[in-house]
């Protein structure tokens, strides 16, 4: 049905939310044949590869509506989900997501934009089982806030599903089969990946603001580099182009204050390379041109515009920012359209 590897390292089962490693690989199967709704075991991120047979690539409409990088092949994996299923509420890690179901398999999703109030929502049920149901009661029972903007579509293997970055989700498995899936970062989903870096960092350190940081919670920021990474990726890819450079500086001074509070030496030194890659256009970058009024933190163009954002890059290196200051000051315009080309 599917053709591709099984890797075992990646491979993730689920028994009414306790996580094991590979045993229930053949129940899952099974459960395919001979549902058990009432206790279904389901495996995630079984890596299989791009393939045309099984309709696992992305269309060329999409790529050109997307800017998706083109250094790095967006990676794919397939789930077994047997009838019963239920993936409760959560975000990709800032992953733009293309889904399909395989043959007989029928998903219902239940979707929600990732807004600060969604996003505040789900932080209060993250790590419960039944996350989406306690906000359902706690609305229904004690009119608390309950997620806004959402929506509820069925898919089946004759089409697919497109989630933004950040996409609240639930997915419910009415007929049981494969979901097979292509994750990707696209210049689009910068400030949506700032969000979901944020979001995890909140729930992995059990805090709401950067001030809560302690010496006990610092390395739970060990958990967090692989969505680090995912931001950097996104955060470079969107600075190469004009019309992505203010959300990825709104997204920067969203995560600054979580960052700086703690970033391992290799993240630091990949994010001041970036910055430094980006210093010449930020010399002439100004938020009145781009149609804003102030910086995302609320400066309200009371100084240079470099001179303001500098501050929030001085938690990197603070001896090199000084230095690039002057030196771009002059040649910044014509040493950005060297390295990158266009404005």
């Amino acid at each position: 049905m599917i053709r591709g590897c099984f890797d075992l390292k990646a491979l993730r089962a689920f028994d009414e939310d306790i996580h094991h490693t590979g045993r229930p690989l053949l129940e899952a199967i099974n459960q395919l044949s001979t549902p058990d709704v009432g206790r279904p075991i389901f495996v995630d991120n079984i890596a299989v590869r791009l393939d045309r047979d099984i309709g696992l690539e992305l269309p060329l409409s999409l790529e050109c509506r997307n800017t998706i990088n083109p250094e790095k092949e967006p990676t794919s994996a397939s789930n077994i989900t047997p009838q019963g299923t239920i993936v409760d509420l959560h975000v990709d890690h800032g992953f733009t997501v293309l889904a399909t179901t395989i043959e007989d398999c029928v998903k219902m999703w239940a979707l929600f934009p990732p807004t600060e109030h969604n996003l505040g929502l789900l932080r209060k049920v993250a790590n419960k089982s039944g996350g989406l149901q306690l906000l359902v009661e706690d609305h229904l029972q004690y009119s608390q806030p309950f997620l806004e903007g959402g929506i509820l579509t069925r898919t089946d293997s004759a089409e697919a599903i497109l989630l933004p970055a950040g996409t609240l989700h639930a997915v419910f498995t009415l007929s049981g089969g494969f979901l097979s899936g292509i994750h990707f970062l696209t210049a689009e989903s910068t400030y949506q990946t700032a969000l979901c870096l944020r979001y995890e960092i909140q729930c992995k350190l059990g805090i709401e603001s950067p001030d809560e940081v302690s010496e006990h919670t610092v390395p739970a920021f060990g958990e967090l580099e692989g969505d680090v990474a995912r931001y950097a990726e996104s955060l470079e890819l969107a600075l190469r182009y004009p019309v992505h450079r203010k959300d990825a500086i709104r997204g920067w001074i969203l995560v600054e204050p979580f960052m700086k509070t703690w970033v391992s030496t290799a993240a630091k030194a990949g994010f001041h390379e970036i910055w430094r890659n980006n210093l010449g256009w930020l010399g002439h970058f100004t938020y009145a041109n781009a149609g804003v009024g102030k910086c995302a933190c609320g400066w309200d163009r009371g100084d240079d515009f470099f001179l303001h954002f500098k501050g929030h890059l001085t938690f990197l290196d603070k001896s090199w920012l000084l230095v690039e200051q002057t030196s771009m000051a002059g040649q910044g315009k014509r040493r950005s359209s060297r390295k990158h080309g266009r404005y």
